[in-house]
C-alpha cells in the first residue's frame, strides 16, 4: 500500500512489476514508478492490481505503462499518467475500471476492457479492446479523441430510454472516428420506434461501426453532426452465429460489470 509515498525499480531504464495475484492501493498523494517528475525510465508492468482507493490521487510515472491485469479507478478518486508515457493496456483478460478520474495523455486499448461510469481526460484509442460505458447502465466520459479501430468493439446495455441511466452513453470531448463492431444489449419491454442517443462528440465524426450486434433487432443507425443514435424497428431471429458470438461477448461483460460492483 502506497500511502503519501512512492515506488519505483531504484534506478534507471528497470522494469517495476506487480504480479499476478498482487494489489498495490494508491493513498493519499503516492507516486508509481519514480515520481511524478519521471526522473527515471522505470517501465510498470502490471499482471495484478492497481487501484486508487477513494479520495485519493496516484501519480504515474517512468518511461511506459503497461496493463496486463486490473486497474481501478474509484468513485472520488484519479490516476494521473505523467505526460509522454505510453500507456497500452494489452492483455486479454485486463480490464482499466474508471469511476473516478483518469488522466492520460493516450491509452491504447489493444485488448481487455475499459469501463466505468466515470472520466478520461486524454485520447483513447481502441484498436482490439472492448469499451463498455457505464456501471449496468451508465455513462463514461472522454475528454479528448477516441479512436475504433475494425478490430475494436463498443458495447453499448439498453434497459431503458433514460440517457446515461437506463441505458449507456458513451461521451466524447473531441473527435470521433469509427470501425469495428457495435453490440447493442437491448433488454426486455422494449418496443418499435425507440431511439437511443448512445454516442456524443463536440468535434467530427469520420467513418462508420463496421457491423452493428442488436440482440434481435433490426436497428436504424444515424450519424449525426453531434453523435449517433439507434432507433429499434423489427425484431428478429438473428443468425445463429452471430447469437453465438453476442451470447460470449456479452457474457464476458457481464462478469466483468459483477467485478466491478465489488471494487
Amino acid at each position: 500500500m502506497l500511502n503519501a509515498g512512492y515506488i519505483d525499480s531504484n534506478s534507471t531504464s528497470k522494469t517495476l512489476t506487480i504480479a499476478a495475484g498482487h494489489t498495490l492501493v494508491g493513498k493519499g498523494s503516492s507516486f508509481l514508478g519514480g515520481g511524478y517528475s519521471g526522473y527515471n525510465n522505470t517501465q510498470v508492468v502490471n499482471q495484478g492490481s492497481i487501484v486508487a482507493d477513494t479520495g485519493s490521487t496516484l501519480y504515474v510515472a517512468g518511461s511506459a505503462l503497461n496493463n496486463q491485469g486490473s486497474i481501478v479507478v474509484t468513485k472520488d478518486s484519479s490516476v494521473n499518467i505523467a505526460s509522454g508515457i505510453s500507456f497500452v493496456q494489452d492483455g486479454a483478460q485486463a480490464n482499466t475500471v474508471v469511476h473516478g478520474t483518469l488522466s492520460v495523455n493516450e491509452m491504447t486499448l489493444a485488448a481487455g476492457q475499459l469501463s466505468g461510469a466515470g472520466k478520461v481526460i486524454g485520447n483513447v484509442v481502441n484498436t482490439g479492446g472492448q469499451v463498455n460505458p457505464g456501471a449496468s447502465p451508465g455513462k463514461l466520459s472522454i475528454e479528448g479523441n477516441y479512436t475504433q479501430g475494425a478490430e475494436g468493439d463498443l458495447v453499448i446495455e439498453i434497459n431503458g430510454t433514460e440517457q446515461g441511466v437506463s441505458y449507456d452513453w458513451l461521451s466524447i470531448a473531441g473527435d470521433v472516428s469509427l470501425a469495428g463492431d457495435l453490440y447493442l444489449q437491448i433488454g426486455a419491454g422494449l418496443t418499435d420506434g425507440l431511439s437511443f442517443d448512445i454516442l456524443s462528440y463536440t468535434g467530427q465524426l469520420t467513418g462508420a461501426f463496421d457491423h452493428i450486434y442488436a440482440s434481435g433487432w433490426n436497428v436504424q443507425t444515424t450519424y449525426g453532426a453531434q453523435g449517433v443514435s439507434v432507433t429499434l424497428t423489427t425484431a428478429v431471429p438473428e443468425p445463429e452465429g452471430y447469437a453465438l458470438a453476442l451470447a460470449g461477448l456479452l457474457l464476458a461483460c457481464t462478469a466483468a460489470r459483477r467485478r466491478q460492483k465489488v471494487v
